[in-house]
């Protein structure tokens, strides 16, 4: 839902003429219908809107059609090498990050993000001020240790921005308590539960 929201103010908002969308080739449809979708909801301001199979994206950076370049997960390892592999090219990277709580990320997400070297152009775009110092935290935790076990410090250099996510106050809203158990069937005295996160089966 955050990535579809953010494609969706990104059409709706955003000032570049041109986006291109890169997806797996088999998905391509799909997304081109999804963007569509998306793109019916905004004004007309002159832009297009291009879905394209994820094998196209290094043809369009050595041909500089890219202006910049987001990846709404920290997994921008790919695109970081292909970036190098041109050299000269300066476009930006941006990342997004969802969550910290996974063991799993420090010495493979977030070492991968400290061996990629971001420029201080590149961002990983945070959703709160908490995200922000978390994920600096971590990131020097997991220099700390590269270092201690290889001799060698690993720092971040690149930017962490921080953009809320955006939450749509006309849905997400205060109710009439007594009409919302109405609706769900509900005896005026029966308990509330309230889940807040992702019910996620670990085996």
């Amino acid at each position: 839902m955050a990535v579809r929201s953010f494609y969706r103010a990104l059409i709706e908002h955003g000032s570049l003429t041109h986006y291109r969308f890169y997806t797996a080739g088999a998905l391509v449809g799909l997304a081109r219908e999804q963007i569509e979708n998306l793109a019916s909801l905004r004004p007309q301001r002159g832009q297009t809107l291009g879905v394209y199979p994820q094998l196209k994206l290094a043809n369009d950076v050595q041909n500089g059609a890219l202006f910049a370049y987001h990846e709404p997960n920290l997994a921008g390892d790919a695109m970081f090498a292909l970036r190098r592999s041109l050299g000269g090219a300066g476009f930006p990277i941006t990342l997004l990050n969802h969550s910290f709580s996974y063991r799993s990320m420090l010495h493979g997400t977030l070492l991968r993000l400290l061996l990629d070297a971001p420029r201080a152009y590149d961002s990983v775009i945070c959703s709160s001020h908490a995200a922000r110092r978390a994920l600096t935290e971590l990131l020097l935790h997991v220099g700390e240790q590269f270092e201690a076990s290889y001799g060698a410090r690993l720092a971040y250099r690149g930017r962490m921005d921080v953009i809320p996510l955006g939450v749509d106050t006309n849905l997400w809203r205060p109710r009439d308590r007594t009409d919302l158990r109405a609706q769900l069937g509900q005896e005026p005295a029966d308990p509330d539960a309230v889940l807040q996160g992702r019910g996620e089966p670990k085996f």
